[in-house]
């Protein structure tokens, strides 16, 4: 599977999931990206200091891998899918914040990572 089917799978698997294995590995996914291709160009670092502010926030110790090849170069619709992913992934953290089922503190911080999330997928469009 590529780098692109894989996060349009994770992508769509995202609106029906609230495990926090599936929001991780989306977030791995999308950090996979930066670091294959952030080398001189400052969309991918901004987008890549969120994404590992959320991590460290929400996920300190990850507890999944993503196992797929990194995608080789920058192309329109790979930014389509990263960001993509990532609005899925912002959409996820909003919809578990807006439930009861957490505590107070961890749907604070799942809503501030929304909003983080998409500032990072504003950067890459």
């Amino acid at each position: 599977m590529t780098y692109n089917d894989l996060a349009r799978a994770v992508t769509n698997e995202l609106g029906a999931d609230d495990g926090d294995e599936l929001a991780q590995a989306a977030l791995q996914l999308a950090l996979q990206a930066w670091h294959a291709l952030a080398d001189g160009d400052p969309a991918w670092d901004r987008f890549g200091l969120d994404l590992l502010d959320v991590r460290g926030r929400l996920h300190p110790n990850p507890t999944v891998a993503v196992v797929t090849p990194a995608p080789d170069r920058d192309r329109p619709e790979l930014r389509a899918a990263v960001t993509t992913l990532v609005q899925a992934l912002a959409d996820r953290h909003e919809r578990v914040a807006a439930g009861a089922e957490r505590a107070l503190a961890q749907r604070l911080q799942l809503d501030g990572a929304a909003v983080q999330l998409r500032r990072a997928a504003e950067a890459l469009a």
